[in-house]
């Protein structure tokens, strides 16, 4: 299974390579060939290399349940639902949070803040690729399949992480996943408006996606039959 996920990935980095490629040539040459007379080959190089890199990173970094990860999965499975209203007040049981209508004057301090941040960092972005002599047309090109990729590659890391339990713990949020936010929050909206537009919402969610769904829903389906081993094991010693 792990040689279809690094397959999977593969697959994906080669198509959003050839993607980009498609694209460069076709819209962005063209584009800085009319407008500035030329073309800038670092960004074209970066535009071309820099989102296969991000899809590649991503998808190595997946790995799938070991054995021992599958039963203790299982096992905190058996141990929710045989005694899930105890277990409602621990830290990693997901809730509904009381407190999340409550908007106060520190609410309203921390949006302005966040609105401040997640505008910088794209002001930060755009700043350095005009000073590596990105032209209008290749930083929008950049910043597009940026904020693309990323949100498709955290939402791939947040389905292989559906399939993995280590125990009860508390995450705090690495600075590069604090910086990634605006960019991830910005592919999210991006790929609402590609949903309408057939043909893109095919190539992006379907054949970037669906392989890491088709690998990971098996683990899914050998886990439940783990539990369901499990619970003939169960049945048989108490009718026995």
């Amino acid at each position: 299974m792990s040689g279809k996920v690094r397959t999977a990935g593969t697959r994906s980095v080669i198509y959003v390579f050839l993607t980009k490629m498609i694209l460069a040539f076709g819209l962005e040459v063209p584009l800085e060939t009319l407008f500035y007379g030329q073309v800038g080959l670092l960004p074209l190089a970066l535009n071309l290399s820099f989102p296969p890199v991000i899809m590649w990173i991503t998808t190595m970094q997946i790995r799938l349940p070991k054995k021992g990860e599958q039963t203790a999965l299982v096992s905190r499975t058996w141990t929710i639902l045989q005694n899930f209203d105890g277990l409602k007040d621990e830290a990693d049981v997901l809730r509904q949070s009381e407190s999340g209508n409550q908007r106060g004057l520190l609410y309203y301090i921390f949006s302005t803040l966040y609105l401040v941040f997640f505008v910088g960092i794209f002001v930060l972005i755009y700043s350095m690729l005009g000073k590596i002599g990105f032209s209008f047309f290749s930083k929008f090109i950049f910043i597009f399949f940026l904020t693309i990729i990323a949100f498709f590659a955290y939402r791939i890391v947040q389905i292989a992480k559906v399939y993995s339990w280590k125990g009860i713990r508390r995450e705090s949020s690495s600075l590069m996943e604090i910086l990634s936010l605006p960019i991830i929050a910005i592919g999210s909206r991006l790929s609402v408006g590609l949903s309408k537009l057939n043909f893109l919402a095919f190539a992006f969610d379907f054949i970037l996606e669906a392989p890491f769904k088709i690998i990971l829903g098996f683990v899914d389906g050998w886990v439940q039959f783990l539990s369901i081993k499990k619970e003939e094991q169960i049945i048989g010693q108490s009718l026995a």
